[in-house]
């Protein structure tokens, strides 16, 4: 086998994937099932010739060549069957994608097409560390997407601590919430262009570049900044979602638990937004705030308590958690809701978790996973441009590592009213 490479990924990682290739069984088998099906076509050489390719792919090389008719083989033809080379042409998919990620062979800090991300990794400080990833490529139905801004959730410190999770997060980039400019898009979207401005959800948010689902992106509302676009997709998304399973509408009285929090506050306005009269519970210090998003009646929580009469049509939960510090509500869905009413959640117990996973005809389970998409995504756009909700920025915080872990303090503190926001700006390279 000969290979031909960019001169960026020369040198020992250069000299690694070419022992591989050379010394791998899989790929030995690959170079003379090449030569034997040459000029033949049929679908075991079709299989070859997409296994070829995904080595090209994954191994993060821009130019490989394989010469298959100078490969060489053990003296005698080895008696194998077209069949037990697929076999091998599939393997060597696989060992491509495990063995030959680009982060690994090739030098990204010295690539021109390098890209800054902050990612997990549970060797540094806090289990946060900036790195120089390979810009990524869109794939079927992606949009390559420059992030000027990205936004953290509290699942993005919580989820690097359950096992076996957390270990395959490490090296990834960390966030979900983004709003940039479409730079590439794969030939089979047709609902975006280059250049158009974008907000939506995908993981690893906190880099230069994203290849996000064309599914899960939308066009920024105008009249807002790409920080504030950057605020809404998880917690809007949540609240809407929430919202639409209580079936709340025109003139339906809501109890939102948690009006001052990031999915409250955005609770109350989308609510407000599908005509419904909506009480909210907060602390002393948040009443005039959530009145301003919209909320008809607000509560003290520490002064005053609940109606324990059936008044509302929905109950949505923003509190209870595991977390002994959260008061749980759940008991209160018995009392204060009307006969046919909804209560729904966004956290609980592991007994709710568990009720999640079963099938819905042998038990109904109150959470609500949010389901990221496009068609969400505009209605919640439309809103925004109708000025009748607003993204709630608590801070717009440095793209950094330390940026990171101050934003994972304040989370953690559970005393912010608005998200957090980090100003990613222009890349650090252009192709």
């Amino acid at each position: 086998a000969h290979f031909s490479c960019q001169p960026c990924i020369l040198g020992r990682a250069h000299a690694r994937y070419r022992e591989f290739m050379l010394m791998h069984p899989v790929s030995r088998g690959l170079a003379f099932y090449s030569r034997r099906v040459a000029g033949k076509g049929g679908n075991s050489g079709n299989l070859l010739q997409r296994s070829l390719h995904q080595l090209q792919r994954c191994g993060g090389l821009a130019n490989i060549h394989v010469l298959s008719r100078h490969a060489q083989m053990s003296a005698g033809k080895p008696r194998v069957s077209k069949w037990a080379f697929g076999v091998l042409c599939i393997g060597a998919r696989v060992s491509a994608r495990r063995r030959f990620k680009a982060t690994r062979f090739c030098g990204a800090a010295a690539c021109d097409y390098a890209m800054k991300a902050v990612v997990h990794k549970k060797t540094a400080s806090h289990g946060v560390a900036e790195a120089s990833l390979p810009r990524p490529a869109p794939g079927r139905g992606q949009v390559l997407v420059q992030v000027r801004a990205a936004a953290i959730n509290p699942v993005d410190y919580k989820l690097p601590g359950i096992p076996i999770i957390g270990g395959r997060l490490q090296g990834k980039p960390i966030g979900l919430d983004f709003a940039g400019v479409v730079t590439a898009i794969a030939a089979d979207v047709t609902t975006l262009k280059v250049g158009d401005e974008v907000f939506g959800n995908n993981s690893g948010t906190l880099a230069e570049f994203v290849c996000a689902d064309a599914k899960k992106v939308a066009k920024k509302p105008p009249g807002i900044s790409f920080e504030e676009a950057a605020a809404l997709p998880t917690v809007a998304l949540t609240s809407l979602q929430s919202l639409d399973k209580g079936q709340v509408g025109q003139g339906s009285r809501v109890l939102i638990l948690g009006g001052s929090g990031g999915c409250g506050a955005m609770g109350v306005q989308i609510a407000k937004a599908m005509g419904a009269h909506v009480t909210s519970n907060c602390s002393a210090a948040n009443v005039e705030r959530v009145t301003k998003h919209g909320a008809d009646v607000v509560i003290d929580y520490a002064s005053q308590q609940i109606p324990l009469v059936p008044n509302y049509d929905c109950i949505y939960d923003t509190v209870t958690s595991p977390d002994s510090r959260d008061t749980n509500y759940k008991s209160l869905a018995k009392i204060a809701l009307k006969k046919g009413g909804h209560y729904v959640a966004i956290n609980g117990f592991l007994s709710d978790w568990l009720r999640l996973l079963m099938p819905r005809w042998l038990c109904k389970s109150n959470l609500v996973i949010t389901k990221h998409n496009t068609e969400d995504l505009e209605r919640i756009a439309k809103w925004v441009e109708q000025g009748a909700i607003r993204p709630q920025v608590q801070e717009v915080l440095p793209f950094s590592a330390d940026g990171v872990v101050k934003g994972f303090e304040l989370l953690k503190g559970r005393r912010l009213t608005g998200k957090l926001v980090f100003s990613v700006g222009q890349p650090s390279s252009s192709p």
